[in-house]
């Protein structure tokens, strides 16, 4: 679920070969702010909602987790959704400072079209 128009995360999908994900957008409602993915102030950070149907349909609303441990400590909370952390986490160095991003600067060819 993005807060981006959703022609921005189907050009985004498609640079990526990405024909077969289902992308959302909120768009200006309050989802995110709602699940607590964005902040007053439209900050947002990392959550994981998790959602139901009921026999007759209706969508209902199960689970959400975000990254904050504590508050002092506000990432890293779901990592074990993250088999990349997992393998950085077994080499010497670590993950170190190491984030995920949609850029890395290496040109890596699309899937399949």
């Amino acid at each position: 679920m993005a807060i981006h128009p959703f022609t921005a995360l189907r050009d985004h999908a498609r640079a990526r070969g990405w024909h077969n994900l289902r992308l959302l957008s909120c768009g200006s409602n309050t989802f995110k702010y709602d699940l607590l993915s964005e902040d007053r102030e439209g900050r947002q950070d990392s959550a994981m909602s998790v959602f139901t149907r009921t026999k007759d349909g209706a969508v209902r609303h199960f689970y959400t987790g975000d990254p904050w441990l504590d508050e002092s400590m506000r990432e890293r909370g779901l990592d074990l959704l993250s088999p990349v952390y997992h393998m950085l986490d077994y080499t010497p160095q670590g993950r170190g400072e190491w984030y995920a991003t949609l850029e890395y600067g290496v040109a890596v060819p699309a899937g399949r079209s």
